[in-house]
């Protein structure tokens, strides 16, 4: 495994990230084919349409923002026989990406075998699922243990955000050409250290593209792998500028308090500002959507 740089993140002090709004995620209407009344482990967000796309890691719906703030859904193919799954079961659909031909794209992490999928949402509605070893083992070859937890698109580069712990794996950015992604000829990998909360690492959970610079959101759980949840300690937004440096500094609440939302998703939110979505890890408690504000001076 050969990483390209290693780079720290610094803390600007005169940067502030605060959470002005919250909300539980319900969907507007309600289904009689099984599916859950509220949305449940939301693992990643993208502008999607005239709204936003949610990604659930645990249930086989695509929950769907319109610009009102209703949400709906789009079934996934079960499996099983079911839409909703065990941990053990779970797709584990962490991360998303628009692509250039306007399809929704979710990967799944990679942290187990049955985790190793990909998923579309064309721009007619319909819904495919792909078993991906090969891209995931080009992936495991450049960067190690895999826990894929954010995507983003760039000018046909895909960029992917590993998420590292205190047990495993790197916090990673990996970089490869959009138009061979499922079997890159080359991935690039920068290592990040994100720095930590009461000794507990943090580590990359979404990120999207602002302008020129990459925006992330990482939190720190303490769990001692990729696959067992723990309670979350603290959480940060950042940047990443074009030259590779980063910044970073923790989300507050408004009282000044550390937010200990697990942020698993982060768009641009329109007119300013940025929306978050959180896993609650707890399938009875609805997925919160958050608006949050950076403030760099």
């Amino acid at each position: 495994m050969a990483f390209v740089k290693q780079v720290r993140a610094a803390r600007p002090p005169q940067w502030r990230a605060i959470v002005t709004a919250r909300r539980a995620l319900h969907y507007s209407r309600p289904d009689t084919g099984g599916r859950p009344a509220s949305v449940r482990a939301a693992s990643s967000l993208q502008p999607f349409g005239s709204g936003f796309a949610i990604v659930q890691d645990d249930a086989g719906y695509i929950a769907l923002i319109n610009a009102q703030g209703e949400v709906s859904s789009v079934p996934l193919p079960p499996i099983g026989g079911r839409r909703t799954w065990s941990k053990a079961e779970k797709l584990d659909l962490e991360a998303s990406v628009v692509s250039p031909e306007g399809e929704l794209v979710m990967f799944g992490s990679g942290s187990t075998p049955s985790r190793e999928r990909i998923v579309t949402l064309s721009t007619r509605g319909f819904v495919a699922l792909e078993g991906a070893p090969t891209f995931y083992q080009r992936l495991r070859a450049a960067a190690g243990p895999l826990n894929l937890e954010g995507a983003a698109l760039r000018q046909r580069r895909l960029l992917l955000f590993n998420r590292g712990n205190d047990a495993a794996g790197s916090n990673l950015l990996m970089e490869m050409a959009w138009d061979s992604f499922r079997s890159p000829p080359e991935v690039l990998a920068t290592a990040y250290d994100l720095g930590s909360v009461d000794g507990v690492a943090l580590g990359f959970t979404d990120g999207c593209i602002a302008g020129d610079e990459v925006v992330f959101v990482a939190v720190a759980e303490r769990t001692a792998n990729a696959v067992d949840d723990g309670p979350v300690l603290g959480a940060v937004l950042g940047c990443i500028a074009p030259d590779g440096g980063a910044v970073c500094t923790p989300i507050l609440t408004a009282d000044g308090s550390p937010f200990l939302g697990k942020a698993e998703g982060i768009a641009p939110r329109p007119g300013g500002g940025w929306l978050l979505v959180l896993d609650p890890d707890d399938e009875g408690v609805p997925s919160e959507l958050c608006e949050v504000d950076l403030h760099r001076t």
